[in-house]
């Protein structure tokens, strides 16, 4: 779709098209996951995981932190920027450790609650 058709759609079509494009990255997370985690391991899955939304998250937060004209510097700003992102619709905290470091936990993944219940299921 190019771009000038998504400027067209009406506010509830721009929510719906939104709601698919989380999800999806939400199912792609999951589907990459399983399978580095089938081929590698899970504990080499989740090293990859941490490097690949490492880097991501990082990213992410530059671009919102210019896209929304996020103000202010160190842990408050990154905290301002990643609450405009897709991380906005997933349950996580940020314990803030010094000025310049802070600890990021996503405390529901919903791609790792559904490939475990999954995994559950198939015991």
């Amino acid at each position: 779709m190019r771009r000038a058709r998504y400027l067209n759609l009406p506010r509830k079509g721009l929510e719906l098209l939104f709601e698919f494009y989380l999800r999806k990255l939400q199912r792609l997370d999951g589907y990459w996951f399983s399978r580095v985690e089938d081929r590698f391991g899970t504990e080499q899955a989740v090293e990859i995981n941490s490097e690949v939304w490492g880097k991501a998250g990082t990213r992410d937060a530059e671009i919102a932190r210019r896209m929304f004209n996020v103000t202010g510097d160190g842990i408050p700003a990154l905290i301002d920027a990643l609450e405009k992102t897709f991380i906005a619709f997933a349950d996580w905290e940020m314990e803030q450790v010094s000025d310049t470091h802070a600890i990021f936990r996503v405390t529901a993944c919903y791609p790792q609650k559904a490939r475990l219940e999954k995994r559950e299921s198939c015991l």
